[in-house]
């Protein structure tokens, strides 16, 4: 077998990462998982971008926030399996920079100047484009408490920290600016 799928390393719970053994029980593992799974259903939400002929610069945004959510990752194993410190210099693990919160808040105001302004609370759905960002949105929030949930064991950035909430911003603007290029109007709560 050319590429090694499996090594049996983790059959009895445990994973070698680097320089540690750990449980995949471990809270840091749900931090990488909510980031993977993120990560999966922003790739998801780009096939269907990439499908409809209208959507290319949606598809675009949804690509480079796999990116970015990529480096996020990276930097939570660099951070938790000892492969460096933000203390280093240079730093060399891939992570997250006051750039990429800066993507993100620009991509919300060009989508904030192209529809109308958020009224009352609306309801997940629509059209697929925008489902599929919905989850991945919740997903983002998810990874967002899984890291401050683990914040006091691995002390991540303030960059960090901001970028994974402004990461589920941007994904409740491209939900509602992909039903509102999609011509599919929101739906409020009835209660």
């Amino acid at each position: 077998m050319k590429t090694p799928f499996y090594t049996g390393v983790g059959d009895a719970g445990m994973t070698n990462t680097g320089k540690l053994h750990l449980p995949k029980s471990d809270a840091v593992f749900e931090l990488l998982g909510s980031l993977d799974e993120c990560n999966c259903w922003l790739g998801y939400a780009a096939g269907e971008a990439n499908k409809l002929h209208n959507e290319k610069q949606i598809h675009t945004w949804l690509i480079r926030l796999q990116q970015t959510v990529f480096i996020a990752q990276a930097e939570v194993a660099a951070l938790a399996f000892s492969y460096g410190t933000y203390t280093d210099s240079p730093r060399t693990f891939p992570y997250l920079r006051k750039k990429h919160i800066t993507l993100l808040q620009r991509i919300i105001r060009h989508i904030d100047g192209e529809y109308p302004s958020l009224q009352h609370f609306i309801l997940p759905g629509g059209s697929e484009l925008s489902s599929r960002c919905d989850i991945a949105r919740t997903i983002a929030r998810r990874a967002e408490r899984a890291a401050i949930a683990v914040q006091g064991t691995y002390s991540f950035s303030p960059t960090f920290l901001q970028y994974l909430n402004r990461l589920s911003s941007v994904l409740f603007a491209l939900a509602r600016y992909a039903n509102f290029r999609a011509g599919v109007g929101e739906n409020s709560p009835t209660y």
